[in-house]
């Protein structure tokens, strides 16, 4: 069944006591809502439910009357406790069969890591009959397609790297071909920019006009927030993607003091951009952030190319900043800035970038006495946009001065 749209309508039904206890973080729907999003489809509905009979039956019946396609996720170990299979069987009037390809598999997989395989891992290779099991060379849980009337039921293991595995090898590309059999192939794309340095409320007052206008034009618009930053994303359907670059442009255009990424990069990904197509590099001296600034540095893909590193130092007294930071570090670092005082040469090393964060605000009233001129024309990632005046900010860089 379609949506008034026409676009294929998805629920999700998440499966596990842990996760309505809040032992275990929900991801696999976060990550299913993002991948099926990117696909055209509609997501209209998301439950997590008990590892029950009753609840598992319930959500099947409710999920298939009012979607096409319903994905379930987790109960599918080998113990006691995962019946979801089982539950499969009796709500398609079925039972559970030996895959010998499978158990072969599930074999294998185990003697690869040297251990035991019981009667229950093997077990692992008994599935519904009215299914068509989906590979997942990660694990030994299969996933299962189930062709019904009016859609399609898939169950995947609740772990989060196998179910994605399924997704992307298995279920995207199955709906794919069904959807496309069916000349429904869906139309629909999204630009986005990343801003920072104000409040949704203020850039909607910025952009209402245009708000009003690309609603009238089947362009949609979207506020996503996050701590420290704001993404909007532009969404349009069937002959109306068109005019989706030139919105993005005057969207940039109108709001270009807070704009971080045109093209709505992460910040950590529009560095990794920036110091790739400049050629520079980067190095970080961190205080109280618990080596959260590399942590996020390297999560970009390919941050080898330019994060050479970084050192860690905890304020244990009032003269840290100078006995600690700017000695060791730096040194370690092979850095020193031009305009300190110290006993050794300064490092010849121009296309290093030197990123120092201080997360306290007590560490900002121990620097009050040292020098800012070092600080001077520092910018934001955006072209031409003064940073803070003041010194010690949660993220500065020299070096290259630039603000984020």
């Amino acid at each position: 069944m379609a949506g008034s749209s026409g676009r294929l309508e998805v629920e999700m039904v998440s499966i596990g006591d842990e996760l309505l206890i809040g032992q275990t973080v929900n991801t696999n729907a976060a990550w299913m809502g993002r991948a099926l999003e990117a696909e055209g489809w509609h997501v209209g509905r998301c439950q997590v439910i008990s590892d029950t009979r009753e609840a598992i039956l319930e959500a099947l019946r409710g999920a298939e009357a009012r979607a096409e396609l319903v994905l379930l996720t987790g109960g599918l170990g080998p113990t006691r406790d995962d019946i979801t299979k089982h539950v499969l069987c009796e709500h398609n009037g079925t039972e559970l069969v030996r895959h010998p390809d499978i158990e072969d598999r599930i074999v294998a997989w185990f003697g690869r890591r040297g251990r035991e395989v019981l009667q229950v891992n093997r077990d692992q290779a008994l599935l519904p009959a009215s299914c068509t099991a989906l590979d997942n060379p990660l694990g030994t849980a299969s996933g299962m397609w189930f062709d019904r009337e009016g859609g399609v039921t898939v169950s995947m293991p609740g772990v989060p790297y196998e179910m994605e595995h399924i997704m992307i090898h298995g279920v995207i590309p199955g709906m794919r071909k069904r959807l496309a059999k069916a000349g429904r192939q869906p139309e629909r794309e999204h630009r986005s920019i990343l801003t920072m340095g104000t409040g949704e409320s203020q850039l909607a007052a910025r952009i209402e006009d245009l708000e009003t206008r690309w609603d009238r034009e089947g362009i949609k618009l979207a506020y996503l927030p996050s701590p420290g930053s704001v993404r909007i994303r532009l969404t349009a359907e069937g002959a109306a993607t068109a005019g989706l670059d030139v919105a993005r442009v005057n969207l940039v255009d109108r709001l270009t003091e807070w704009v971080v990424s045109e093209e709505g990069l992460t910040v950590e990904q529009e560095l990794a951009r920036l110091m790739t197509d400049q050629g520079w590099t980067l190095a970080v001296a961190e205080s109280c952030t618990g080596g959260g600034l590399g942590a996020a540095l390297v999560a970009a893909p390919g941050a080898s190319a330019y994060f050479l590193g970084g050192v860690q130092a905890t304020p244990i007294r009032p003269r840290w900043a100078c006995s600690v930071c700017w000695s060791p570090i730096w040194r370690a670092m092979g850095l020193c800035l031009s305009r300190w005082p110290a006993p050794w040469p300064r490092a010849r090393v121009p296309n290093w970038v030197p990123i120092s964060a201080w997360a306290s605000p007590a560490l900002q009233d121990r620097m009050e006495g040292l020098p800012k001129s070092r600080w001077a024309r520092c910018s934001s990632l955006v072209p031409g946009r003064e940073g803070p005046a003041a010194w010690g900010t949660d993220l500065a860089v020299t070096g290259r001065e630039i603000w984020a």
